[in-house]
């Protein structure tokens, strides 16, 4: 059971740091796009 929460775990914290990267590159990609537009 122990084992199984802490994959669990892993696994979520995988996950979050995923989005986290993807949402930091979505957001410096915005950026981007703004500044040229501008």
């Amino acid at each position: 059971m122990v084992v199984e929460k802490t994959t669990e775990v892993r696994a979520v914290m995988r996950l979050g740091m995923g989005n986290a990267v993807v949402v930091a590159v979505s957001l410096r990609r915005k950026r981007r796009e703004s500044n040229t537009s501008s």
